[in-house]
Formats: C-alpha cells, structure tokens, sequence
C-alpha cells in the first residue's frame, strides 16, 4: 500500500516521482487504460491525496473489511485480499458461505463508460453472504492470547500455541499462536507468521504421548495401574540407549507413578507388553497420522510411520514420543478421549451459519464421535493423570479448589543434520482437563525453543504454569465454583 507523508501535500513533483518509481512498470505499459496506485486506503489519505488536485489521478470507492480487535485470533480467522476474497482461516474456510453472490447488470455503455438507460437486458440483484457465528470466546481467546505472548516473550521462544476446547462437544473456545500479526495490516506480515500453529507446528511430542502408550496397554489388559516394574535407570533398545533424565538409580514404579513422574525407561517397558501392529493400530484410533477434521485450512496430519517402515527401537521411542510428529490440535484430541469416556470427537469453530433468508445451520452438530478405548480405562488413565499433577511433575499446573488431569512433555529437537537431537533446542508442553470428575475444559500448550538462559526449560517448568493461568481463568469465566475433590 502506498503510504503519503503529510510534507507531499504542498510537493507534487515528490509525490509523482514516488508513483512513478512504485508504478513505472505498470504505468509505462501500453494500452492498460488506467492502473491502480493504491487500494483500500484510509479515507484520511484518500482526502490528502485529492487535495494535490493532480490530472489523471482519478478516485473510485471501495468497501474494506475490518478487523476491530487487530491481532485476536489472528491466524484462526484469517483475512480477506484487495478483491475481498478470503484468502487465509476461516475467511478461506468459508467464503462460499460469507461472500454471498455478486448482482450482475449487462447493458451498452456510451463512450465514457457510463450506462445507457433503457439498454438493459440482464440485470440480477446482489445477494447478501451468511453470518457465521463462532465457537470462540473472545475473553478466553484474549486472555490466552496475551498469556501465551507473555511466556514466549519471557523465555525468548521462538514461538507459542494454546488451545482451549470444550472437551464433550468439540466447540474450540480460544486458539492462540504467537508471535501473531495485525489483520488489518496483513501485508506488512511474513507468510511464516501467518501459519496457524494449533493445526500446522508438526512436532515430536515427547512424554505427553506416554498417556497414549499406557492406555493402549491398560485397553488390553495388559497392564494394570497398580502393577509394578523394576526400572533401572538406562536401557539398551537395538542401537539406542534410553536414559531417565533426572535419576541414576534403580527404583520399582507402579504404572500409575510411570506415567505421573514421567520415566522413560518405564514408558519403553509398557510398550514392549504390545504388539507393533496392535499399538499402530491403537495410535490411529486416538487420531494419530490423521486430520482431526476440523473447520480451518492447512491441518497438517503429522506423522505416522507405517508398521513395516519400523526399526527395532521405533516402539521404544515412540513410547516417550520421538519417532512420531503430531499437531497441537491432534494431541489435545487425543486426550480429550480419557475426558469423554473414551470417546474421540472432531474439533470445530463455527457454532451457527445464519442465511439472509432466516435459514440455520449448525456444521459442529450430528457429528458421531468414535470410540477409542472402554470408559474403565480412560477413567484409569484420568486417575493416573491427575496424580501427575498432584504428586509428579505436573504439580506447577495445580488449582485450588479444581480437580486438574494433566501431562507434561519436553521433547528436544531434531538437529540440523537429521542424524540425532540437539540437547539446547527442545520444546516444551502440557496437556490436560479440569474439573476431573466432570471436565468442562481441555488446554493444550505448546513453546517452542524456550532459551534456557531464562531459566529451566521443561514441560513442568515453563508450559504447566501458563496453562494453570489459562484453566483457572476459563473455569471461572464459565462460572464453575472450585469444590473438594471428587474424583
């Protein structure tokens, strides 16, 4: 967009000469009629060029979308182009539905372009585009919005995401991704910051994945809860030695305490009771390698090795979540699964569509969900999670009065060569619900890259908290009293 400082008021040459370099290509063309200088300017500008008063500079109207909370929900919603066709988020998602249907007039027009009365032959009426209605709340939204900047900003990340979703129903109450951008000064932005990093940042998830793993055990009767394993603290898989990264010593852990405190070794120990293809199977019931269906463009699927593509460490690995990539949305989902009694459901963001001629739809509605695993073990896997928050290492997402389920995970990254991990780039989350006994709300919480000089960078240190924030906030603003545990 051509920006015009108030001094070119009184210098029209400057003011030309800046055209002509912006334009040359365009105005040296033959034949072109008339370019564009300029589209959907402010009207302030638009009055301060006319009053330069300049031949051949001519003004048309135009109408603008505006976005009146700028950066909220940015990548989520996405913007519309110069021609007012959504190109990214929802606008993309659902132009069809907004954009409505443009009135078309066929008629003679006489040597300045104006119509000719009474040459009509085809004329029809515009009509107006739907009113969609979303399922974010735009107080959950801002507060996680500038939460998530808070933390990315503190911890000098390379970037953030945090999704807040009603865990029966599916209805996405806030999706945050920062650093984030202006809507109304999209052009200014990077292609990079315009990604929607709830449903496009593909990353290892580290030990929130071992939730997964220890249901798929418990759903075959396998394992129990209470059942014990003798964990040393390294162990040889093939080429790959596993280790716990804060013990060195021998100790027996129930199931329950494997998943609460975290360990490695006893994750790889649990996986080694499944099949490969028994526990293939069960990561692609949680969703796993699959979208998760919902109403935004770009998902990606993460990823998902194939079976017969595994070597003889993929399942031990996979176990405290390398060797796989998910999406944010993905691991949420996958989780919401313990919270809905074992049932998956698809995520989504549009509540309502209202027509201009009264009709209603609702696309989050009728949606079956699919069941994962038995009621029994996602409430096993519930108990076992909200004992990570109350007596592991999740204790720094803890809310007086609520009854919190979640998980940590720090997972480091992949290093420039592909050939191993580097040990000072890592990212760091927490997954979960509350209240337990009834969840109302499910958080995920992703950072990525979080400096160590900033201090300790893990799932416990840096995402528990943020998301302790986020859950007290929402539980409280959908006006649920804390209580006594019940669970």
């Amino acid at each position: 967009m051509l920006r015009i400082p108030g001094r070119w008021r009184k210098n029209y040459r400057l003011f030309w000469t800046k055209i002509r370099r912006s334009s040359k290509k365009k105005l040296t063309q033959p034949d072109t009629g008339f370019v564009f200088l300029a589209r959907k300017v402010s009207p302030e500008l638009a009055q301060r060029v006319q009053e330069l008063d300049m031949d051949g500079v001519l003004f048309t109207k135009e109408s603008k979308r505006f976005y009146p909370h700028a950066q909220l929900a940015a990548q989520t919603l996405g913007f519309v182009g110069v021609d007012n066709e959504g190109l990214s988020g929802l606008e993309f998602q659902y132009e069809n539905v907004l954009h409505g249907k443009d009135g078309v007039v066929v008629a003679e027009r006489d040597s300045h372009g104006g119509l000719i009365p009474g040459t009509y032959t085809t004329r029809e009426h515009p009509v107006n585009g739907g009113d969609i209605y979303l399922t974010l709340d735009k107080n959950i939204q801002f507060f996680s919005d500038q939460k998530l900047k808070e933390v990315v900003e503190a911890y000098r990340a390379k970037r953030g995401t945090v999704i807040v979703i009603r865990p029966h129903s599916g209805e996405i109450l806030a999706m945050s991704s920062y650093p984030t951008f202006d809507l109304n000064k999209f052009y200014d932005v990077s292609q990079d910051m315009m990604r929607n990093l709830a449903t496009s940042l593909v990353y290892e998830p580290g030990s929130t994945f071992k939730s997964v793993i220890i249901a798929a055990a418990l759903e075959e009767g396998l394992v129990g809860p209470r059942q014990y394993f003798h964990l040393p603290p390294t162990i040889k898989v093939a080429d790959e030695v596993i280790k716990e990264p804060h013990r060195n010593q021998e100790i027996d852990y129930t199931v329950t305490q494997i998943l609460a405190h975290s360990a490695n070794v006893g994750a790889v120990l649990v996986a080694r009771v499944l099949e490969d293809q028994q526990l293939y199977n069960y990561l692609r019931k949680f969703g796993l390698g699959e979208r998760t269906g919902i109403d935004l463009p770009g998902e990606e699927r993460g990823i998902l090795p194939e079976v017969k593509n595994w070597s003889r460490s993929t399942k031990a690995t996979i176990s405290f979540g390398q060797g796989i990539s998910v999406t944010p949305l993905q691991l949420l989902m996958a989780h919401t699964v313990f919270a809905n009694g074992g049932i998956l459901i698809r995520p989504y963001l549009v509540d309502r569509i209202v027509y201009p001629d009264g009709r209603i739809s609702r696309p989050g509605e009728g949606k079956q969900g699919v069941r994962v695993v038995s009621e029994d073990t996602a409430r096993q896997i519930t108990v076992m999670l909200r004992e990570a928050v109350k007596n592991g290492t999740g204790t720094r997402a803890e809310i007086a009065g609520y009854e919190v389920v979640g998980k940590t995970g720090t997972a480091q990254k992949v290093d420039s060569d592909g050939l191993g991990y580097d040990e000072d780039r890592s990212i760091v989350s927490f997954v979960g619900f509350a209240p337990a006994s009834n969840p109302q709300a499910a958080i995920v919480v992703v950072i990525d890259e979080p400096s160590s000089s900033a201090g300790d960078v893990w799932g416990g240190t840096v995402s528990a908290p943020l998301f302790k924030e986020i859950m007290e906030f929402t539980l409280r603003h959908l006006r649920l009293p804390p209580k006594s545990e019940d669970l």
